[in-house]
């Protein structure tokens, strides 16, 4: 079996690039063949994934929204992907346990498949969450300072995310999901697919990823200090009895603002609201470990 390595090499700040000759050693070491391809610009990532007729399956090799790209651009031919943590959030993997690093690749040989659900929106495939409020805002001021920032990975999210909690602009929003219908004002909506968001985040901790439902958590009007005081429990799932805090389940959700907004998309900025979502009609086969 063969498989096309597709690696984001500014992933992580530049640790994929750096990891990249182990990452080829370990794969010689496990025997897996592969042919290595380096991303060169956004949307490149979507390119490499299209054409996989001379190949097995995928090894993706960066963050979460480098994986983004990849699945975005797959065919629906079912052939599985293995992916190497080494971005900035690394959400999928922190949900579905995977191995940060290449220590995933053991996956491969000792490792099983397993099928997960993927979102749909107007900006295409998802596989974490998309949001809109105060996630873009974090979002904007990490990949704004990208090339030059000191702090990265999750500490680099956080530092971000107490810096945006005292400039709020809460939204007046329509909510409708499935069945459901609201009109609120808030500071954050996320739609999740996965229990974790913004580098290790666990704020949706009941979401399944194979279970054909997403989980919508609602952060409604709270000031600046409210959030200060709830963010310390979102790491251990502490803020789901918070007042402030709302849940939904649904497989279709649909948020409207009154002010045209940034969606975030699996720690990219994609589009404005409206925000319409789905869940995708295909699956997603991938490597995790054995249960």
């Amino acid at each position: 079996m063969t498989y096309k390595v597709i690696a984001n090499p500014t992933a992580g700040r530049g640790l994929t690039r750096n990891n990249l000759p182990n990452i080829e050693k370990e794969l010689e070491k496990l025997g897996i063949d592969y042919k290595l391809y380096l991303t060169k610009a956004p949307g490149h990532a979507s390119d490499l994934a299209a054409d996989l007729d001379d190949f097995n399956g995928i090894i993706a090799v960066g963050g979460d929204g480098t994986i983004n790209e990849i699945v975005n651009g797959m065919p629906k031919d079912n052939k599985p992907l293995c992916i190497v943590p080494l971005g900035t959030g690394n959400d999928l993997a922190r949900s579905l346990k995977i191995p940060f690093g290449i220590e995933s690749l053991k996956l491969l040989t000792e490792g099983q498949l397993s099928q997960i659900d993927l979102g749909l929106n107007s900006e295409g495939i998802f596989l974490c969450s998309v949001a809109v409020g105060l996630a873009t805002d974090v979002m904007i001021r990490v990949n704004s300072k990208r090339s030059r920032r000191i702090l990265k990975g999750p500490l680099a999210i956080l530092f971000a995310l107490i810096a945006s909690v005292f400039q709020l602009k809460p939204l007046n929003l329509i909510i409708d999901a499935d069945d459901y219908h609201r009109e609120i004002t808030s500071v954050l909506v996320y739609v999740m697919n996965t229990p974790y968001t913004g580098g290790g985040i666990y704020l949706a901790p009941e979401a399944d990823p194979s279970d054909g439902f997403f989980d919508v958590v609602l952060v409604k009007d709270a000031t600046g200090w409210e959030i200060m005081k709830i963010l310390p429990k979102i790491y251990t799932g502490g803020h789901v009895n918070h007042p402030k805090v709302e849940f939904l389940r649904a497989k279709n959700v649909q948020i409207k603002s009154n002010l045209a907004s940034e969606i975030m998309v699996d720690g990219e900025i994609k589009g404005k609201t409206p925000l319409k979502t789905t869940l995708y009609t295909e699956k997603l086969h991938i490597f995790v470990p054995k249960m």
